[in-house]
């Protein structure tokens, strides 16, 4: 008995016999490709690994990833020909506000250091040195208002013992 399911990844219909089709409904890829895709199943009861947020996108390397197969025809226009089955979002979100794809050499950089917020306001176009410099410069950033809040600390402890 035929039966037919849409790959998840890439929204290609599949047809085969009930029998081969391995996993579950929302879990059936067309390929090795789109299955190489999917976010890693773990776990005794073989649940998403915190990595599904719903809606053709997960987490991948703490950003979030969106699959293309979601996207609308213009949004497709913005990116590149790489042969995957998903975006990263905030590349995404870059190509639809400057209106263009995003050269190879472009670099998204979140100015917050958070990689999964990827409003506008916190991403800005750069260089990997950038990139770089931003993520030096929040270090040192918080390693000064560390040291600064140990400082005021022993300076608290030394009032107190007098």
């Amino acid at each position: 008995m035929l039966e037919t399911r849409i790959c998840v990844i890439c929204g290609k219909e599949i047809v085969r016999e009930k029998s081969e089709f391995t996993r579950s409904p929302d879990r059936t890829t067309c390929s090795r490709k789109c299955a190489g895709s999917l976010p890693k199943l773990s776990g005794p009861n073989r649940k998403w690994r915190n990595n599904d947020i719903g809606d053709g996108r997960w987490k991948l390397g703490g950003y979030i990833a969106v699959a293309k197969s979601i996207l609308t025809p213009e949004e497709h226009s913005l990116l590149p020909d790489d042969g995957l089955h998903y975006v990263l979002e905030h590349r995404l979100v870059m190509s639809r506000h400057i209106g263009r794809p995003l050269q190879s050499h472009e670099l998204v950089r979140h100015l917050n250091g958070n990689k999964t917020d990827n409003r506008i306001e916190n991403l800005a176009l750069g260089s990997h040195a950038e990139n770089t410099l931003d993520h030096v410069s929040l270090r040192n950033e918080l390693s000064l208002w560390k040291n600064i809040a140990l400082t005021l600390f022993a300076l608290l402890l030394e009032k107190n013992k007098k």
